[in-house]
């Protein structure tokens, strides 16, 4: 009975984990956008900028898997098919993206580039923005 206990709430961790993060991308949209989500994702196609984003988007996303599939199964298939010596530090170095991921790296990068970051400290400024934009925020209503 405990197990099953434990095993229910590492399950609604874990949908708690993948939930939380598109709830709050949502939330974000609504606030910048200062609409609903619906009628923000019908401003998606009436904005030229985002013309064909879609369909090149998902194209990338499956060239992309398609490819890292043949070579990891390929990578896999050689690292088992034969005696490798210090393989235990070889799958270490491919399980290494997955420990950190890209996500990461991209909360330090902004970590960096942000207006009250080290590099603005030191009068570097990356976030390519006028003083009036800074000031107002990003609107989904300018871009159109």
């Amino acid at each position: 009975m405990f197990r099953q206990i434990v095993q229910a709430v590492i399950c609604l961790a874990f949908g708690l984990i993948i939930i939380a993060p598109v709830y709050l991308a949502l939330d974000r949209l609504t606030k910048v956008t200062q609409s609903t989500i619906f009628e923000s994702f019908q401003m998606w196609n009436d904005a030229y900028q985002t013309e064909g984003v879609l369909t090149y988007t998902l194209t990338v996303a499956a060239a992309t898997s398609t490819i890292t599939c043949i070579i990891g199964f390929w990578i896999a298939d050689t690292l088992a098919r034969y005696e490798i010596r210090n393989i235990a530090l070889i799958r270490a170095v491919f399980v290494l993206p997955f420990v950190t991921p890209a996500i990461v790296a991209a909360m330090g990068f902004l970590a960096l580039v942000d207006t009250d970051s080290i590099l603005s400290r030191i009068g570097l400024d990356l976030c390519f923005m006028s003083e009036e934009e800074e000031e107002q925020g990003p609107s989904w209503k300018s871009i159109r």
